[in-house]
Protein backbone atom coordinates (compact mmCIF):
# COMPACT_ATOMS: atom_id res chain seq x y z
CA UNK A 1 0.00 0.00 0.00
CA UNK A 2 1.48 3.24 -1.19
CA UNK A 3 1.42 6.15 1.53
CA UNK A 4 1.10 9.61 0.34
CA UNK A 5 3.12 12.38 1.16
CA UNK A 6 2.04 14.64 3.91
CA UNK A 7 0.30 17.89 2.61
CA UNK A 8 -0.88 15.78 -0.69
CA UNK A 9 -4.64 16.51 -1.08
CA UNK A 10 -6.38 14.19 -3.32
CA UNK A 11 -8.74 15.00 -5.32
CA UNK A 12 -12.43 13.16 -5.70
CA UNK A 13 -12.75 10.76 -8.07
CA UNK A 14 -15.79 10.72 -10.24
CA UNK A 15 -17.21 7.71 -7.98
CA UNK A 16 -16.25 9.62 -4.62
CA UNK A 17 -18.53 12.30 -6.61
CA UNK A 18 -21.54 10.44 -7.22
CA UNK A 19 -21.52 8.77 -3.07
CA UNK A 20 -21.24 12.62 -2.14
CA UNK A 21 -24.37 13.20 -4.38
CA UNK A 22 -26.42 10.42 -3.15
CA UNK A 23 -25.62 11.26 0.52
CA UNK A 24 -26.65 14.80 0.01
CA UNK A 25 -29.87 13.36 -1.36
CA UNK A 26 -30.91 10.87 0.98
CA UNK A 27 -29.87 14.25 3.74
CA UNK A 28 -32.40 16.14 2.06
CA UNK A 29 -34.86 13.49 2.37
CA UNK A 30 -34.92 12.60 6.45
CA UNK A 31 -34.31 16.27 7.25
CA UNK A 32 -36.15 17.22 10.36
CA UNK A 33 -38.55 20.12 9.53
CA UNK A 34 -37.42 23.70 11.01
CA UNK A 35 -41.13 23.78 13.07
CA UNK A 36 -39.92 20.15 14.86
CA UNK A 37 -36.54 21.94 16.07
CA UNK A 38 -38.16 25.02 16.98
CA UNK A 39 -40.95 23.21 19.10
CA UNK A 40 -40.61 23.73 22.96
CA UNK A 41 -38.23 20.92 24.41
CA UNK A 42 -40.76 18.30 27.19
CA UNK A 43 -38.48 17.73 30.29
CA UNK A 44 -39.43 14.85 32.43
CA UNK A 45 -39.66 15.27 35.94
CA UNK A 46 -35.87 14.78 37.48
CA UNK A 47 -37.38 15.35 41.26
CA UNK A 48 -36.87 12.30 43.37
CA UNK A 49 -39.95 10.39 43.81
CA UNK A 50 -41.17 10.27 47.45
CA UNK A 51 -41.27 6.95 49.33
CA UNK A 52 -45.06 6.18 48.99
CA UNK A 53 -44.36 6.23 44.80
CA UNK A 54 -41.37 4.22 45.15
CA UNK A 55 -43.10 1.36 47.26
CA UNK A 56 -45.99 1.46 44.79
CA UNK A 57 -43.31 0.90 42.24
CA UNK A 58 -41.91 -2.42 43.94
CA UNK A 59 -45.19 -3.65 44.69
CA UNK A 60 -46.64 -3.35 41.13
CA UNK A 61 -43.32 -5.76 40.29
CA UNK A 62 -46.14 -8.95 41.33
CA UNK A 63 -48.33 -10.05 39.34
CA UNK A 64 -49.67 -12.43 42.89
CA UNK A 65 -50.33 -10.91 45.95
CA UNK A 66 -48.71 -12.54 49.18
CA UNK A 67 -50.97 -14.81 50.69
CA UNK A 68 -50.55 -17.13 53.29
CA UNK A 69 -53.20 -19.69 51.65
CA UNK A 70 -52.24 -19.46 47.97
CA UNK A 71 -55.18 -21.54 46.77
CA UNK A 72 -57.56 -18.38 48.34
CA UNK A 73 -56.09 -15.84 45.73
CA UNK A 74 -58.43 -14.25 43.40
CA UNK A 75 -58.37 -15.74 39.83
CA UNK A 76 -59.38 -13.96 36.90
CA UNK A 77 -62.42 -14.93 35.37
CA UNK A 78 -62.69 -17.86 32.97
CA UNK A 79 -64.38 -17.53 29.71
CA UNK A 80 -67.65 -19.02 29.04
CA UNK A 81 -66.54 -20.88 26.20
CA UNK A 82 -62.98 -22.65 26.57
CA UNK A 83 -61.40 -24.59 23.94
CA UNK A 84 -59.21 -27.25 24.96
CA UNK A 85 -55.58 -26.66 23.62
CA UNK A 86 -53.61 -29.37 22.39
CA UNK A 87 -50.70 -31.13 23.97
CA UNK A 88 -47.94 -28.92 23.03
CA UNK A 89 -49.62 -26.07 23.71
CA UNK A 90 -50.62 -27.38 27.18
CA UNK A 91 -46.27 -28.12 27.24
CA UNK A 92 -45.58 -24.45 26.00
CA UNK A 93 -48.07 -23.01 28.34
CA UNK A 94 -46.50 -25.11 31.96
CA UNK A 95 -43.11 -23.12 30.64
CA UNK A 96 -43.77 -20.24 30.45
CA UNK A 97 -46.16 -20.71 33.62
CA UNK A 98 -43.29 -22.22 35.75
CA UNK A 99 -41.06 -19.24 34.04
CA UNK A 100 -43.05 -16.20 34.97
CA UNK A 101 -43.48 -17.92 38.72
CA UNK A 102 -39.45 -18.00 39.03
CA UNK A 103 -39.33 -14.45 38.43
CA UNK A 104 -42.41 -13.35 40.53
CA UNK A 105 -40.37 -15.57 43.31
CA UNK A 106 -37.44 -13.07 42.48
CA UNK A 107 -39.48 -10.32 42.79
CA UNK A 108 -41.06 -10.90 45.84
CA UNK A 109 -37.72 -10.94 47.69
CA UNK A 110 -36.42 -7.88 46.33
CA UNK A 111 -40.21 -6.41 46.79
CA UNK A 112 -40.89 -4.34 50.19
CA UNK A 113 -43.50 -7.28 51.00
CA UNK A 114 -39.47 -8.68 52.47
CA UNK A 115 -37.70 -6.53 54.21
CA UNK A 116 -33.88 -6.26 53.40
CA UNK A 117 -33.18 -6.80 57.17
CA UNK A 118 -35.21 -10.22 56.84
CA UNK A 119 -33.28 -11.31 53.81
CA UNK A 120 -30.35 -10.75 55.78
CA UNK A 121 -31.62 -12.45 58.60
CA UNK A 122 -32.58 -15.64 56.64
CA UNK A 123 -29.26 -15.88 55.03
CA UNK A 124 -27.24 -15.62 57.91
CA UNK A 125 -29.66 -18.81 60.04
CA UNK A 126 -29.29 -20.62 56.77
CA UNK A 127 -25.60 -20.12 56.90
CA UNK A 128 -25.00 -20.78 60.78
CA UNK A 129 -27.96 -21.16 62.24
CA UNK A 130 -29.10 -24.17 64.10
CA UNK A 131 -31.48 -26.59 63.59
CA UNK A 132 -34.24 -24.91 65.49
CA UNK A 133 -33.15 -21.99 64.17
CA UNK A 134 -33.13 -22.74 60.69
CA UNK A 135 -36.71 -24.72 60.88
CA UNK A 136 -38.00 -21.78 62.37
CA UNK A 137 -37.41 -19.15 59.55
CA UNK A 138 -38.13 -21.49 56.96
CA UNK A 139 -41.83 -21.72 58.53
CA UNK A 140 -41.81 -18.11 58.60
CA UNK A 141 -41.17 -17.26 55.32
CA UNK A 142 -43.25 -20.11 53.97
CA UNK A 143 -45.94 -19.22 55.89
CA UNK A 144 -46.14 -15.40 54.58
CA UNK A 145 -46.46 -16.68 51.17
CA UNK A 146 -46.20 -20.06 50.07
CA UNK A 147 -46.52 -19.55 46.03
CA UNK A 148 -43.44 -17.17 46.29
CA UNK A 149 -41.69 -20.03 48.48
CA UNK A 150 -40.88 -22.90 46.86
CA UNK A 151 -37.40 -22.51 47.26
CA UNK A 152 -38.01 -22.52 51.02
CA UNK A 153 -40.02 -25.90 50.46
CA UNK A 154 -37.37 -27.27 49.05
CA UNK A 155 -35.34 -26.42 51.81
CA UNK A 156 -37.43 -27.83 54.21
CA UNK A 157 -38.05 -31.12 52.68
CA UNK A 158 -33.88 -31.33 52.28
CA UNK A 159 -33.85 -31.44 55.98
CA UNK A 160 -36.70 -33.45 56.30
CA UNK A 161 -34.71 -35.85 54.36
CA UNK A 162 -31.33 -35.49 56.40
CA UNK A 163 -29.55 -38.74 58.18
CA UNK A 164 -29.53 -37.48 61.51
CA UNK A 165 -32.97 -39.06 62.77
CA UNK A 166 -33.92 -36.10 65.47
CA UNK A 167 -33.39 -33.21 62.45
CA UNK A 168 -35.29 -35.27 60.02
CA UNK A 169 -38.05 -36.04 62.85
CA UNK A 170 -38.57 -31.76 63.55
CA UNK A 171 -38.50 -31.06 59.34
CA UNK A 172 -41.17 -33.42 59.41
CA UNK A 173 -43.37 -32.18 62.10
CA UNK A 174 -43.02 -28.48 60.69
CA UNK A 175 -43.65 -29.78 57.02
CA UNK A 176 -46.93 -31.72 58.54
CA UNK A 177 -47.93 -28.05 60.24
CA UNK A 178 -47.49 -26.13 57.10
CA UNK A 179 -49.53 -29.09 54.86
CA UNK A 180 -52.16 -28.64 57.11
CA UNK A 181 -52.19 -25.06 57.64
CA UNK A 182 -51.31 -23.40 54.39
CA UNK A 183 -50.65 -25.87 51.86
CA UNK A 184 -53.45 -28.31 51.19
CA UNK A 185 -56.75 -27.26 50.03
CA UNK A 186 -60.19 -28.86 50.63
CA UNK A 187 -59.81 -30.83 47.54
CA UNK A 188 -57.50 -32.80 45.62
CA UNK A 189 -54.25 -31.16 43.87
CA UNK A 190 -54.49 -30.76 40.32
CA UNK A 191 -51.63 -31.54 37.52
CA UNK A 192 -51.36 -28.49 35.23
CA UNK A 193 -52.46 -30.02 32.24
CA UNK A 194 -55.85 -31.48 34.39
CA UNK A 195 -56.89 -27.57 35.43
CA UNK A 196 -60.54 -27.62 34.58
CA UNK A 197 -60.19 -23.54 33.12
CA UNK A 198 -57.08 -24.56 31.26
CA UNK A 199 -57.27 -22.43 27.86
CA UNK A 200 -54.63 -21.02 25.44
CA UNK A 201 -55.42 -17.65 26.43
CA UNK A 202 -54.77 -17.60 29.86
CA UNK A 203 -53.80 -15.01 31.74
CA UNK A 204 -50.17 -15.14 33.62
CA UNK A 205 -51.62 -15.17 36.94
CA UNK A 206 -53.42 -18.48 36.35
CA UNK A 207 -50.52 -19.96 34.61
CA UNK A 208 -48.62 -19.14 37.99
CA UNK A 209 -51.33 -20.49 39.75
CA UNK A 210 -51.26 -23.89 37.96
CA UNK A 211 -48.05 -24.24 37.61
CA UNK A 212 -47.54 -24.13 41.20
CA UNK A 213 -49.95 -26.45 41.87
CA UNK A 214 -48.71 -28.74 39.52
CA UNK A 215 -44.66 -28.14 41.30
CA UNK A 216 -46.76 -28.53 44.97
CA UNK A 217 -48.52 -31.73 43.92
CA UNK A 218 -44.94 -33.32 43.07
CA UNK A 219 -43.49 -32.19 46.46
CA UNK A 220 -46.48 -33.14 48.32
CA UNK A 221 -45.96 -36.75 46.66
CA UNK A 222 -42.14 -36.85 47.93
CA UNK A 223 -43.39 -35.18 51.24
CA UNK A 224 -45.80 -38.77 51.94
CA UNK A 225 -41.95 -41.27 50.86
CA UNK A 226 -40.57 -38.90 53.43
CA UNK A 227 -43.24 -39.35 55.86
CA UNK A 228 -43.53 -43.60 55.13
CA UNK A 229 -39.83 -43.73 55.50
CA UNK A 230 -40.11 -42.51 59.08
CA UNK A 231 -42.95 -44.31 60.09
CA UNK A 232 -41.02 -47.93 58.48
CA UNK A 233 -37.74 -46.67 60.96
CA UNK A 234 -39.98 -45.42 63.97
CA UNK A 235 -41.43 -49.06 63.34
CA UNK A 236 -44.90 -48.47 62.59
Amino acid sequence: MSIKPKGTVTQPTKDTANVDQQVRSRATEIAVPQSAIDRPLQLSNTSKPDQKTVNQQRLGKLKLEPHPLWYEIERPDVPAKIITPNSEIVAHLQSRGNFLLQSESENYLSSNHVASSDRQFLSTIMTSGTQSDKLSALTLSITSSPIHSRKQLEALLGMAKKKSRNEAVQAIAALKDLLVGNLLPDRKLVFFGKQPGLHSAAKDEELMLWAFEDWLKGWYFQVLQVVEVSKLLDGG
